[in-house]
Formats: C-alpha cells, sequence, structure tokens
C-alpha cells in the first residue's frame, strides 16, 4: 500500500509540475502573440507614416517644382551650383524654364491608377533603337527622357531642361556642349528577377551620365545595328565627346535644321546593360552592333530614367508602368499606369463603356452608334447604357499629327509605273470611305503634310474617285483586256517572247483587327474589279504586318505616319533610304528630283525656302503617288470623369497622361 501511495503521489506531483509547464508555455506564447500584434501595429504604423512621409514629400516637389529644387539662377533655367563651372558661362543657357505646368501640383489624390488601352497586339520588342512602332513609343515616353523637352502645350519650338540643366550652342550652331544633372538614376532591370545570383551583376543602382549619351551614339552610328530609320538624321553628325561624367560636347559638322532637335532630343542608352550578355560578360567591340540586334533584354522590357519605370509585361494581356519614386523632376500624380492590349475591338469598346478603362477613344463604328446621334440632335434622351452621352464621361475631338495611306511597293513590275499607281488612287473612293466608314472622323490628304499646313501646295487637289480616268491610265500602261475574262492584263516580260500576259492581280495587306480596315478593303476591292483588277485581301496582326513591311515581303499595305513637329522628308522619300535594312522607304520610292529637295529642306533654315521646298515636293509625290494618300485621323477621345485635369499638346504623341490625376473612389 505504501509503495502504491507512494507512486501515486509522485505522478500527481509531475502532473501538477507539467500543468503548470503548460500555464508557463501558454503565458509566454500569448505575450509574444501580444508582442508580435503590438509590433505589427507599430509596423503598420510606421509604414503608414512613412507613407504620408513620402506623400508629403511628393506634394513638396510638385510645390516647389524638379527645376527649382536646387535654387535657379539668373532666371533662364541653369540651377546655381556653386560647385559646377562651365565651359563658357559668358553664354545663356539655350534651355529654358517651361510655361506649362506639366505636372499638376493641386492633385487632391497622387496614389491613383490609370487603366487604358494599349495596342490590339503585342509589341514587337522593347529595344526603340532597332523598333520603329507607335505603340513602344507611347511607352518609352512615360519611361525614358532626352537631354531636353520641347514645351509641348504652349510653344514647341522651345525646349526646357530634362536630362540636361544647361546647354551652350557654339560654333554658328553646330556645336552643344551639354551639362547633365548629376545624381540622375536608371531604372533597376526589373523585368528579370534581381535577386537571382546570376544578375547580380546588375543588382545595384546606376547613374545616369555622359558615357550613356557616348554609348547611345557609337550604337546609333554603329553600321552593325538594324536602325535605318534612325540613321539618316544623323549622316552630319560629326563628334561626341566626353569632358566628364555630366559634361558632353556635340560635333555637327554642318547646321542642318534639325541638329538642335536630333541633339537635344536623343535620350541615353543603359552601357551598364546593353554592353554585356546575360552573364555579364561584356561584348567584343567588334560584334557590338550585331550583340545588340540580338540583345537578350530587347524582348523583356525597357530600363529608362524617366517618370514610370517599366513594372511588368504580361503577354497578350498588359504593360505596367509605375511611377519611379527616384526620379529627377517633378514625380507625376499617377501612381501606376496599366496598358491593355485588347485584339477583339468589341471587347475594347465594352472595357471602355464599363469604366475598366479609363480613358479611349471610340473607333468609327462605336461613334456612330454612341455619340453621333446625340450630336446631330441635342435634345434626344440618354440612355443609362450609354455613358458616352452622359454627363459622367468627358470627350474631345482631335485631328492626329500624321497621315494614313496605301502603299504600292514600287519593286513589283505591276507599280512600278506611276500612270498604274496613278489608278489605283482614281479607283479609291476616299470621300466616300471617310463619309460612311469612318463617320467623318478625318479630312482627305493630298500629300505628307496635315491639311491646311502651309508646306501644302495649295493649288494641288485631290485625284477624283474616276473608274473611268483609272481604266484609261492603266491601258495608257499597257494594262488591257486581251483575252475577254474581264481582267485587265500585261506581258511583264516583253523581251521573253516565250511569256504569257499576266493578270492584274495583287494581295493588299491590312490591320487584322480593325473593322474599318476590313470595310474599306471591300469596298476597295469591288471598284477595283470594275476596272479589271483583282485584289486579294490579306490580314496579319500589327507586330507580323510590320515585319512583312520591314522585310518588304509585300505588293500594297495600309499604313500611317505620325508626323514630327520638324518637318524633314528624309527619313522616309529619299531614295537613299529604300534599300537600308529596317529602312522607312518602305515603297522603293526613287526619284533624283525629289532627292535634291529633300537634300536642301534638311540644310535649309529659311523658313520661306523651306515652304517653296516642301510645296515643289507636293507636287512631285501628287503626279507620282507612291502612296495613295488617304486621310489625317480625327480620334474621338472620351475618359471617366474621374480622370482630372485631361489636356492634350500641341505635339504628338496627344496622350500624355503623366500631366493627369484620378480621383480616389468613394
Amino acid at each position: 500500500m505504501r509503495q502504491g501511495g507512494w507512486f501515486q503521489a509522485l505522478l500527481a506531483a509531475v502532473l501538477v509540475t507539467n500543468t503548470a509547464l503548460l500555464l508557463i508555455l501558454v503565458l509566454q506564447q500569448h505575450n509574444r502573440e501580444e508582442r508580435a500584434i503590438r509590433q505589427s501595429a507599430q509596423f503598420r504604423e510606421l509604414a503608414e507614416s512613412s507613407d504620408r512621409v513620402r506623400a508629403e514629400l511628393r506634394k513638396l516637389r510638385r510645390e516647389i517644382g524638379a527645376g527649382d529644387l536646387s535654387g535657379l539662377g539668373a532666371g533662364d533655367g541653369t540651377p546655381a551650383d556653386s560647385q559646377r563651372s562651365y565651359l563658357r558661362p559668358d553664354l545663356p543657357n539655350f534651355l529654358q524654364p517651361n510655361d506649362f505646368e506639366e505636372v499638376p501640383r493641386d492633385a487632391e489624390n497622387t496614389e491613383g491608377t490609370l487603366t487604358l488601352f494599349f495596342s490590339p497586339s503585342d509589341p514587337k520588342g522593347f529595344n526603340g533603337m532597332i523598333e520603329n512602332a507607335a505603340d513602344l513609343s507611347v511607352l518609352e515616353s512615360y519611361t525614358s527622357d532626352g537631354l531636353a523637352g520641347r514645351m509641348a502645350f504652349t510653344d514647341p519650338d522651345r525646349w526646357t531642361p530634362a536630362l540636361a540643366e544647361r546647354v551652350e550652342v557654339t560654333d554658328e550652331g553646330k556645336t552643344f556642349t551639354i551639362y547633365l544633372k548629376r545624381g540622375v538614376k536608371w531604372h533597376p532591370a526589373d523585368a528579370v528577377d534581381l535577386s537571382d545570383p546570376r544578375y547580380a551583376w546588375l543588382a545595384k543602382d546606376h547613374e545616369v551620365t555622359a558615357h550613356d549619351f557616348a554609348f547611345y551614339f557609337e550604337i546609333l552610328k554603329n553600321p552593325q545595328v538594324q536602325n535605318g530609320f534612325m540613321k539618316n538624321y544623323y549622316e552630319d553628325l560629326e563628334s561626341w565627346e566626353v569632358i566628364d561624367d555630366h559634361t558632353l560636347v556635340v560635333r555637327w559638322s554642318k547646321r542642318i535644321f534639325l541638329s538642335i532637335s536630333a541633339t537635344l532630343g536623343v535620350p541615353p542608352l543603359p552601357e551598364f546593360l546593353y554592353a554585356y550578355d546575360e552573364e555579364g560578360n561584356r561584348f567584343p567591340d567588334e560584334t557590338l552592333g550585331l550583340n545588340f540586334n540580338q540583345h537578350w533584354y530587347n524582348h523583356k522590357g525597357i530600363v529608362g530614367c524617366g517618370p514610370f519605370r517599366f513594372a511588368s509585361y504580361s503577354p497578350g494581356e498588359r504593360v505596367v508602368l509605375e511611377r519611379f519614386e527616384d526620379y529627377h523632376g517633378e514625380l507625376p500624380a499617377l501612381r501606376q499606369m496599366v496598358f491593355e492590349i485588347v485584339g477583339d475591338q468589341n471587347v475594347q469598346f465594352l472595357k471602355l463603356r464599363s469604366g475598366k478603362h479609363d480613358f479611349g477613344y471610340l473607333l468609327a463604328s462605336a461613334y456612330r452608334d454612341h455619340v453621333q446621334p446625340h450630336v446631330e440632335d441635342p435634345s434626344l434622351p440618354v440612355d443609362s447604357s450609354n455613358p458616352f452621352a452622359g454627363p459622367e464621361m468627358e470627350a474631345a475631338r482631335k485631328l492626329t499629327p500624321g497621315y494614313f495611306y496605301l502603299g504600292w511597293n514600287a519593286d513589283k513590275p505591276i507599280f512600278a509605273d506611276k500612270r498604274v499607281r496613278r489608278a489605283m488612287t482614281h479607283a479609291f473612293d476616299r470621300t466616300r470611305i471617310i463619309e460612311n466608314i469612318f463617320v467623318g472622323l478625318g479630312e482627305l490628304t493630298t500629300g505628307p503634310f496635315v491639311p491646311g499646313s502651309p508646306y501644302e501646295a495649295p493649288e494641288i487637289e485631290a485625284w477624283p474617285f474616276d473608274l473611268e480616268r483609272a481604266k484609261a491610265l492603266l491601258a495608257e500602261a499597257g494594262w488591257t483586256d486581251s483575252d475577254g475574262d474581264g481582267l485587265v492584263d500585261k506581258d511583264l516580260d516583253p523581251e521573253d517572247r516565250e511569256t504569257e500576259r499576266s493578270p492584274f492581280e495583287f494581295k493588299f495587306l491590312i490591320y487584322a483587327s480593325r473593322k474599318e480596315m476590313d470595310a474599306l478593303a471591300n469596298v476597295y476591292k469591288e471598284d477595283l474589279l470594275k476596272v479589271g483588277v483583282r485584289m486579294k485581301i490579306e490580314k496579319a496582326e500589327w507586330s507580323l504586318m510590320q515585319k512583312r513591311m520591314d522585310e518588304r515581303d509585300f505588293e500594297a499595305f495600309t499604313g500611317g505616319w505620325a508626323s514630327p513637329w520638324d518637318v524633314d522628308l528624309y527619313q522616309i522619300w529619299h531614295s537613299s533610304q529604300a534599300d537600308l535594312p529596317k529602312g522607312s522607304n518602305k515603297v522603293g520610292f526613287r526619284n533624283a528630283e525629289a532627292d535634291e529637295i529633300i537634300e536642301a529642306l534638311r540644310e535649309s533654315l529659311d523658313t520661306a525656302e523651306r515652304v517653296e521646298l516642301a510645296r515643289r515636293f507636293h507636287r512631285i509625290v501628287h503626279e507620282e503617288q507612291p502612296y495613295t494618300f488617304f486621310y489625317v485621323r480625327e480620334r474621338y477621345y472620351t475618359w471617366w470623369d474621374r480622370v482630372r485635369r485631361v489636356v492634350f499638346p500641341k505635339t504628338r504623341p496627344l496622350v500624355r497622361a503623366a500631366s493627369w490625376w484620378v480621383a480616389a473612389e468613394g
């Protein structure tokens, strides 16, 4: 009995001890949880405090203005920097303070997200040095900065500081001495996982220096690099010299009209990225250009130094840009921009109507159905399912700086004769198509200038829609219906007696994702058949269409050009550009007189002389019809009223959302 009692007492003691220990552990765990909760609350409070501080700093930067953070000198845009010396301090700064508030300093919300339509297909690539595409240029307008920027909202002929704080122009306009801002940071290369040891060589801060501009010019002039659409602007660039990390001298062999914009508009190119392979090994100088064309980062993203950084890319879905908090200038009032890739234009419309897109534009069919009736009769009641006519959406109609055309490959035998090309124009009912298919959202054009421009030859009238004249021109060029099958035909190789006459048939390449283009092509197809020409319609997504045009793999196509502020015809029309890899003279237009005019226009600084030269060129292309010039598009932009301070500049791109802000929900 005593042994059993002893054992029971011992067991009871053990149980009491274990219970006590368990209670202690529970209390300790409870205390740890309370501490964790308190610490979590403290961290949240710290984060909120940090966010408030950052918001106040952003507000302060907007109020002061980026150019004023270090104080301005004599009011000419030159920062007061007592530690900096200038080569020609006696000269005025070529750059001037911007007279337009591009960033809204009174924005009530600086954390908004703007979602909008980007493109019907994925970008062909993200390297703007080798890709000449409007969709890519939109992204670059937010992610990249140049040495200076035009005063796009007030006077685009004047320049204001961007990456450069001062520019001295000497040697009768041939030499530019450029002083860069200090401490400007490149965006991180976030398109790859920088925590991966493989990219350790990239995972650090990099400063924008004069060496990055020298690298830009080096790549630009490298004969291995496939950027014919850019090289022509720099044929007269003589040299560039890095004086120190923040001073660069650019010299031109002669003063040309574009030397200012071709110098001040250039962005830097991150040498720390594009001079290296994916393992961080520098490319040999001998193959640098070839490696640049196929660089491993070309299809991943953009590394820039602008107000927004390239955050992510989801193929077929979206590109996301986020505000770069270490930006050297005034921070935009938008935290994020989401550019959605939408191939179906019906889906594009529904996203805008439902509010999933904050800003966009209506294509012709949507404008016809949802806006035009209310424009014609403002007394019509507004359907609740049609916000485009209601007070919750705003709108603006804007002519876009550029033009659309039908391009004829003059290197193909059927389009080598200008009489044939003119016949193609006479058979294209442009006025009816603009009015009926594009519901009047555009103006007919006869050349590469915006209607009403002083550069247009005033006496030129559009070739009329005239099927009989088209038939006559085809007959003059040797195209007749010899076998009575309804199609005109011709012997394309008269020296070969065994060749048979070929019927006039060609393929017409159009954008696959636009119903209006499909309708245009079908109307044109029917009219061409009336003059004995059979047209086959080919559809391609934009990236494939670009590739085919670059490779000259087409007979005819629909195209468009965005027009720069300065008139220069060399890139698109000079004969030397017809055979360059990725050159812009895709239709093979070669004309000695036109070349002389283009060269003279590039060198002339006299406005009256430039106008007369441009008019002479207009007369030539009107006769030659390398393009059937179609129309200048008018866009019906519309946005939900939560998007505030929507302003449009005088130059392209017309959509510059860095100047906007989005109201907070509620």
